[in-house]
């Protein structure tokens, strides 16, 4: 997990910190100066969304795995040379690849369809459930921090964390909390995604009928 700087967040349940030790060190510092407020991110100890995950994949695998053998086969059918991919153009092989393949190259768009609709009705249920676990186990942390004059920002269900503005002389009672795992000092941080196709190789899928379709 990370915070909204980019920061990796290590979560582990089974690990049981001092107070200080659930600040992190940019908050251990600020909660010396005693005033203002500043912003954070709070993390559970518990994390539904791990067995929650488990149990909705096993649900849903055998229509996956029946959906990805189909498109196994049809791209075993639509084997392209690697002398061809090495030319470099791409436009002239998807040409060909659609040439040569008019009914594969349907099949495929038909099934990447059907896998993106499930994978995405998995995800939904994914986060229904996680979502009504992890609501329970904030209840108590959310009115906490109201009482204590702290302002929500935002609930995030995944990772059973909350991103708040809390009074600085707080922290240390907050910190006191068992059913708080971590507390990150959040600051605002930008990904640059220039080069994100390159570098996940996409233009070596695109030309395999991996169009987007019907997602344009």
């Amino acid at each position: 997990m990370e915070n909204e700087s980019g920061k990796q967040i290590a979560i582990s349940s089974k690990t049981s910190l001092s107070e200080d030790q659930k600040l992190d060190q940019k908050l251990r510092s600020i909660a010396e100066s005693g005033s203002g407020t500043v912003p954070v991110v709070i993390v559970l100890v518990e994390q539904p969304t791990i067995n929650v995950s488990k149990k909705v994949q096993s649900d849903f695998a055998p229509m996956i795995n029946r959906l990805s053998g189909i498109r196994r086969d049809t791209l075993a059918r639509m084997e392209i040379s690697p002398e061809v991919i090495a030319s470099g153009n791409l436009s002239e092989i998807f040409k060909m690849v659609q040439e040569e393949h008019p009914d594969d190259i349907e099949t495929l768009n038909k099934t990447n369809h059907e896998l993106s609709e499930i994978r995405m009705q998995m995800r939904k249920e994914i986060l229904v459930q996680t979502q009504l676990l992890a609501n329970k186990t904030q209840e108590a942390i959310l009115k906490d921090l109201a009482s204590n004059g702290a302002t929500i920002i935002s609930i995030n269900p995944i990772y059973n964390s909350i991103a708040a503005i809390v009074p600085i002389s707080y922290l240390k009672e907050l910190s006191k909390n068992p059913s708080i795992a971590r507390i990150w000092y959040n600051q605002e941080g930008r990904e640059e995604l220039d080069d994100s196709s390159p570098s996940i190789y996409a233009p070596s899928i695109w030309i395999y009928g991996f169009t987007g379709y019907p997602y344009r």
